[in-house]
């Protein structure tokens, strides 16, 4: 519970120290294609405390997080990559193809920018009243 005691104190008083919030933006271009306009996507370097203090935020928020997302979600969760997604997708369509059915229904949906258009107190209730 000692090393945490910084941590419960920023959470309390609400003030994430100023040097844990600089972080350095890296553009990286994005893959190459036949366009001039070459996009870039931001790459943000962030302080080692402020990266220590999210994971030990996150551990114990994981077991709700994993009781309320969908076994098919594969973006944004560890050791799940666009590769799972391919193989359930297989598997699924072999399936249901060895049971006779003449076609198989799916859908991949890319919901990226989805949170961007959420004000944020509004994301946090609805979090806290999941968990309730």
């Amino acid at each position: 519970m000692q090393k945490y005691i910084i941590i419960i104190i920023i959470i309390i008083i609400k003030l994430i120290p100023k040097m844990w919030r600089k972080m350095k933006i890296i553009p990286l271009p994005k893959k190459a294609s036949g366009d001039k306009n070459v996009k870039f996507r931001p790459i943000a370097i962030t302080s080692p405390f402020l990266k220590t203090m999210e994971k030990l935020l996150l551990l114990p928020l994981q077991p709700a997080i994993k009781e309320h997302t969908d076994p098919y979600q594969f973006a944004y969760r560890r050791k799940r990559s666009t590769l799972d997604a391919v193989a359930v997708l297989h598997h699924n369509i072999v399936f249901n193809l060895e049971k006779g059915k003449k076609y198989v229904r799916c859908a991949f949906l890319d919901y990226t920018s989805a949170f961007d258009s959420i004000p944020g107190q509004r994301l946090i209730n609805k979090l806290i009243s999941v968990n309730t």
